[in-house]
């Protein structure tokens, strides 16, 4: 198994990984040290050296809550901060990479190889600071992570590999323990298109657990007139507690709770009708989020899905089956993996970016032979470079040379490729072996300009957003759009770009995240409403790149944004170094 790419569902609740069979070509989640399929994403801290992660830590935790840290993906790429522990600070970031370390250390110690090349996946409506901080633990753990890819899209990748596909247009119901997805895909034999996403990354199963635990702190003050508090211990108890009780009620219709705080204990009868109204409301939002992803799909011509599938652990309640089938009872909806589907999907993608790279190097070195005996046969003149060819720059008479030392040597020139990377990025060389992953952005891009509005009665200059990318846009894409300088004589325009969930043209800037700042110097004495050209390119991973040019003197400047919450280079070494004191039990 010596170079194997893995897939690995990074979850809020629980994380797995997984690996394509060599023999059955088929994707297989691997079993953790405790013999279970998932990991619990639960990091404790034993001392100021040891940690726990998964089933251990989460028996720790009902302990030791302040030496524990849950959700941790709720805030990657949003806070600084996960826990601190004996004085010292620890990010998201890294305790998402000891989660990792667990799954990784478990599975290499089960197939006895050594595991670097990772897909994980993560929500389809993170954002970039998310989706970088998620590679940053991968980096942190000491993977190489080869993609970061939406968690529906896994799961879409996952069910077309194991079925003969016809052409569908899927939605894909993914409700995990913290975070909620909802995407419209089409699903083929050559491709997976991501056609509309919604959700809600702060909207889980966790949420069922804490309504119930509510519910059920309320009953055991009416039955035990406790007017007291429940301390931390009572209260993770009742958490672990909860989450067993809604587990219960998967197959069962009643189920005894007991609850105990400050001493006093009471045994609750619990059933699932009472479960289910108490959570309703929940149930509620990821149908709304649901309808705004179908009436996206409808704006992009979706006339119908063929199908719904529900993926994620917290789609085993009972409730939510049931309420989908209500909501849509024309559409064949399947329960299709819901711990799994995920992490072999990543496996899925994992296996064919692999292979694609290993066809990629062959290709290469062969080109590199072909390409030196050219050079060498030349007088001192231009030489061929091997950058060239894969960018498809080279000219024609260079491809022409290439083809005669080919065909000299008894190769087939119908088989070369000129320009097989760089060229078409819509194009991309990833999956020799599967279908090409096509995806659309979960979020809008925009650029901060001012507008004269009357308010109250008198005209003002206010900020708005001006949106140049929109959410549901298909990616990789590039958008340009010109503005003008607010007034004259300006000596310098400052852009100012956001990241936001809205679609409108242009719109207040509220409470939108603010991505970075470039400085576009102008030369002088520009009138007002002097042309400038602004340039967003939005990349298959998230990355966003900004051009600006003043269109008067052609001077222009270019950037790359990213939020303040993401880490530098240097950030990353350093916390990468502070965990290298931390063993992992």
């Amino acid at each position: 198994m010596e170079n194997k790419a893995f897939g690995i569902d990074l979850g809020t609740t629980y994380s797995c990984i997984s690996y394509v069979d060599d023999i059955s070509g088929e994707p297989v989640v691997v079993d953790n040290s405790e013999g279970t399929n998932v990991t619990p994403s639960i990091v404790c801290f034993e001392d100021d050296e040891t940690i726990v992660v998964g089933d251990v830590a989460k028996e720790t935790a009902v302990v030791s809550p302040d030496a524990t840290c849950e959700f941790v993906k709720r805030r990657m790429g949003v806070d600084a901060l996960a826990i601190t522990y004996n004085g010292i600070d620890y990010s998201p970031e890294q305790i998402s990479s000891l989660i990792l370390k667990k799954l990784v250390k478990d599975a290499e110690a089960a197939l006895d190889t050594e595991i670097k090349d990772v897909v994980i996946t993560c929500p389809a409506y993170f954002g970039i600071a998310e989706k970088t901080a998620t590679e940053n633990a991968g980096k942190m753990a000491g993977l190489n992570v080869m993609e970061i890819i939406n968690e529906p899209t896994a799961a879409a990748l996952c069910y077309g590999s194991l079925r003969d596909v016809e052409d569908k247009t899927i939605l894909v119901y993914d409700l995990g323990g913290g975070t909620f997805d909802v995407t419209i895909i089409r699903v083929t034999p050559e491709e997976i298109v991501a056609i509309a996403t919604d959700g809600d990354h702060q909207l889980g199963g966790k949420d069922w657990d804490t309504a119930l635990m509510n519910y059920l702190e309320d009953v055991f003050r009416d039955q035990k007139e406790f007017e007291g508090e429940f301390d931390l211990e009572a209260q993770q108890d009742l958490r672990l507690r909860a989450e067993k009780a809604k587990q219960q009620l998967t197959g069962k219709s009643k189920t005894k709770v007991i609850v105990q705080a400050d001493g006093i204990k009471a045994n609750i009868e619990l059933t699932r009708e009472a479960f289910d109204e108490t959570t309703s409301s929940l149930l509620s939002q990821t149908l709304e989020k649901t309808e705004d992803a179908i009436a996206a799909a409808k704006e992009k011509g979706v006339e119908k899905i063929d199908e719904i599938i529900l993926v994620g652990g917290s789609c085993k309640m009972p409730q939510v089956k049931t309420a989908v089938e209500k909501a849509y009872p024309d559409i064949p909806i399947k329960m299709f993996e819901p711990n799994e589907a995920v992490a072999k999907g990543a496996a899925l993608h994992a296996e064919s970016l692999a292979k694609g790279s290993a066809e990629l190097q062959k290709w290469r070195d062969e080109m590199e032979k072909i390409i030196d005996i050219i050079n060498k046969k030349g007088e001192g003149g231009n030489t061929i470079d091997i950058t060239d060819v894969e960018k498809g720059t080279i000219s024609e008479e260079d491809k022409k040379e290439i083809e005669n030392e080919i065909e000299k040597q008894g190769g087939d020139i119908s088989k070369i490729s000129f320009g097989r990377i760089g060229g078409n990025v819509s194009q991309p060389v990833s999956s020799p072996s599967g279908p090409v992953l096509r995806n659309i952005t979960s979020k809008s891009f925009g650029v901060e300009i001012v507008r004269d509005e009357m308010i109250d009665g008198k005209m003002k200059t206010v900020p708005k957003i001006a949106n140049l990318i929109k959410k549901q846009d298909a990616v990789p894409v590039t958008i340009s759009q010109e503005f003008g300088t607010a007034y004259a004589n300006m000596d310098n325009a400052e852009i100012v770009v956001y990241e936001t969930d809205v679609t409108e043209e242009v719109y207040d800037i509220g409470t939108n995240k603010v991505l970075g700042t470039a400085i576009l110097d102008l030369p002088p004495n520009l009138p007002a409403d002097a042309p400038i050209q602004i340039t967003f390119s939005l990349s298959t991973d998230g990355l966003l790149s900004l051009r600006g040019v003043d269109l008067t003197s052609n001077k222009e400047i270019t950037a790359e944004m990213k939020s303040d919450a993401i880490l530098t280079e240097e950030e990353v070494a350093e916390q990468t170094q502070a965990l290298k004191g931390l063993k992992l039990n």
